[in-house]
């Protein structure tokens, strides 16, 4: 069953292929046409149908062939098929044609001409004469009028050049691109002023660094040299790890009330001095020496700098655990 199914699915392919491609004879000149149209006279004003084959070699460009091809028969196209057997090619033209008048009627052979792009050479087909036998449409001695058409029919409009379109249409579109694009470079730019933003580090570690060259005197300064210090580092906490620090007490920072996973018990600890120290001197109203400032700075710097690794430590943390529990899980 399937070598029959692919047996007349190949023969049905060569016949597509066949039935494509063509197949006439091959002329004997490079250009050649001829008129073809069934026996017998034909009535006058009467359609009649007749066919044009022209067979040319593939490589030749033919001259537009006259307006007036068929004078004085009035035409009409109907069909056009074009073929293609090797290097020539065949173009058949069916018509319907009307004749007027005379009982004989004879169609001018016309001048075929082509030209061999390659060489340059010229080639040209002169075919035979014509005749048609014409019967009057009245028989004779008959006193009706002929009717006769006044205006010959309008050639066959010609194919839309789509790919002629495509392409000017494409050039059109890159040419007010290439406008579009000089204008705008040619348009005077405006310096725009790109505000970056400080990293929560770098603008906590100036603020340290503007602090320590703060040298209080009067009791009012000395709270605001606190306030100063802690500000830095619940803001810092905040863009940070972001934390809610700036709306929270001493000791809900220290305990871990804000839940968050970055900042562990040890982390927790080590900002206690400086919270706890500060809210000695703001709420308690105790006093600080010049030896406990140094050791509150001290402090918020080491915080500081032990901070940039925070995260990397809870990171491994974490996944300590999480490998501890999945190994506990398994032994069980």
């Amino acid at each position: 069953m399937n070598r029959r199914f692919f047996r007349c699915m190949l023969w049905l392919s060569v016949f597509g292929l066949s039935a494509c491609h063509g197949s006439f004879p091959e002329p004997d000149q490079p250009l050649h046409y001829r008129l073809e149209r069934s026996p017998g006279p034909v009535k006058s004003g009467k359609a009649f149908e007749f066919r044009l084959i022209q067979t040319w070699r593939r490589d030749l460009k033919w001259e537009t062939l006259p307006a007036e091809l068929f004078s004085p028969l009035k035409v009409r196209e109907v069909a056009r098929k074009r073929s293609r057997n090797g290097d020539w090619l065949q173009e058949r033209v069916d018509y319907l044609a009307y004749a007027f008048g005379g009982d004989r009627v004879q169609i001018t052979p016309w001048l075929w001409q082509a030209r061999d792009p390659a060489t340059g050479e010229r080639h040209r087909f002169q075919g035979d004469a014509f005749f048609l036998e014409v019967l009057p449409a009245l028989t004779p001695g008959s006193s009706k009028t002929p009717e006769v058409p006044g205006e010959p029919f309008p050639p066959p409009s010609a194919p839309w050049p789509w790919p002629q379109a495509f392409w000017l249409l494409g050039v059109a579109l890159a040419a007010l691109a290439a406008l579009r694009l000089w204008k705008i470079r040619r348009r005077p730019q405006a310096k725009s002023i790109r505000l970056r933003k400080t990293a929560p580090f770098q603008a906590a570690w100036s603020e340290l660094k503007d602090l320590q060259a703060f040298r209080p005197e009067t009791k009012a300064e000395h709270e605001a040299f606190y306030v100063r210090g802690t500000l830095l580092l619940r803001r810092y906490l905040s863009d940070r790890f972001h934390l809610p620090a700036t709306c929270m007490t001493s000791d809900e920072l220290i305990r871990g009330e804000d839940g968050s996973p970055w900042l562990g018990i040890e982390e927790r600890r080590q900002m206690a001095p400086c919270l706890i120290g500060a809210d000695l001197v703001k709420f308690a109203q105790s006093a600080s020496s010049a030896e406990e400032r140094q050791n509150f700075l001290k402090d918020l710097e080491a915080v500081l700098l032990d901070s940039k690794h925070w995260r990397r430590k809870r990171f491994w943390h974490w996944l300590g655990l999480l490998i501890r529990r999945r190994k506990g899980g398994r032994a069980r």
